[in-house]
């Protein structure tokens, strides 16, 4: 009885697992690789127990081939399963590639697979080409020049494409000469006006075939240049004057911008600071660039000065921003009142002394006065 229950126990489980089955193909969209390159084809099956294997549209199954251009493997972990072909390098007799299916269950997962010979391969030139930098606020051209012969029935759009996102020409940044679709051998230029440090990335030129309704090769064959901004023209930031007390920290923090990123040294007055000549010194590092704040900690009189960021770039310029530290004592508040005191105490004083000489002179005039006429009266 047990043992039945058993049977029927692993029954079910099986039962479970063939309508629990997942398919995920690799690649999943329509692709399109190119003849005499290499090529992979995956096929990952889960929660199943049933044998997943590759086949044709005949039902044959794909697996090494004899010359081993072609490799089959398979890895088997419980109730999943990895498949996988691998072609050295696809060749024109490799039909099985655009009938290829993923079979587990009585039920096949086509690819959908057109390989692109070589014959029919766009080839783009891209210049300037590589990395390449402007002048801020300085337009720039890129001219891409595509050769291709296509197929019977294929057409073709070229692209400008803009860090992914591809670029509109009715925007008034961008100048873009247009290539017919049915062009075999044109040129195309596009032009970026007034750039700045938003227009710095990578630009790209794409060629997307059309080899049917709703297929194409989007961003298969493409040529890409990384662009950047020079401005090295910045203007140093106005003085700031920075007012602290007596053991108080302070951090100065250098905002001058350009590219290419300057480098940055800091001066007090005009004897140059390093991390050596203190050890309350130290340099802060912001993403682009070293040296770019500066910190005192516990500041005393003696860091009363002007301090300078000086800022300068590959070109040989150089600009300053300026500090003033100013180091107040913490009964700096009381002194003006101390001084009042001291102002009215020695008012109080001088009054007191006017009036002790004033009583003085009184007296001595008194005794003048009583000792004449105690002598013309004894006369």
């Amino acid at each position: 009885m047990i043992f039945l229950l058993n049977v029927i126990f692993v029954g079910l489980v099986i039962s479970n697992y063939s309508y629990a089955i997942e398919v995920v193909k690799k690649p999943s969209l329509p692709d399109f690789p190119v003849e005499n390159e290499p090529y992979e084809v995956i096929c990952q099956i889960y929660d199943t127990l049933e044998e997943g294997k590759f086949i044709d549209r005949n039902n044959k199954v794909i697996q090494d081939s004899g010359d081993g251009n072609r490799k089959f493997t398979k890895v088997t972990s419980g109730t999943n399963q990895t498949l996988k072909l691998e072609w050295k390098k696809l060749r024109p007799g490799d039909i099985e590639v655009t009938e290829l299916i993923c079979h587990i269950d009585d039920t096949g997962y086509q690819y959908d697979i057109l390989p692109i010979p070589a014959a029919y391969v766009p080839s783009l030139s891209l210049s300037p080409g590589n990395n390449t930098s402007v002048n801020k606020d300085k337009s720039l051209t890129l001219t891409c020049s595509v050769t291709l012969n296509l197929a019977s029935g294929w057409t073709y759009k070229l692209e400008w494409v803009f860090n992914g996102k591809v670029i509109e020409s009715k925007k008034s940044k961008y100048t873009i000469a247009e290539i017919p679709d049915e062009a075999a051998n044109e040129t195309s230029s596009l032009t970026i006006k007034n750039m700045n440090s938003k227009d710095e990335g990578i630009y790209t030129c794409q060629a997307n075939i059309h080899i049917r309704t709703a297929l194409t090769t989007k961003s298969k064959f493409s040529k890409s240049v990384d662009v950047t901004v020079k401005w090295d023209n910045a203007k140093a930031p106005g003085k700031q004057e920075i007012i602290r007390k007596d053991q108080q920290s302070v951090e100065m923090v250098c905002g001058i911008e350009g590219y290419p990123i300057p480098a940055f040294s800091w001066h007090k007055g005009d004897n140059l600071i390093s991390a050596s000549t203190d050890k309350r010194y130290s340099f802060g590092n912001n993403s682009q660039s070293a040296n770019s704040s500066f910190k005192i900690s516990k500041v005393t009189y003696k860091d009363r000065s002007k301090y300078y960021c000086v800022a300068t770039f590959p070109s040989g310029k150089v600009i300053k921003q300026e500090y003033i530290l100013r180091v107040r004592d913490p009964l700096g508040a009381l002194w003006p009142a101390i001084g009042i005191l001291i102002e009215a105490v020695l008012l109080f004083l001088i009054i007191a002394l006017y009036s002790c000489c004033k009583n003085s002179r009184n007296q001595n005039t008194d005794k003048g006065i009583s000792t004449i006429f105690s002598i013309k009266l004894f006369e």
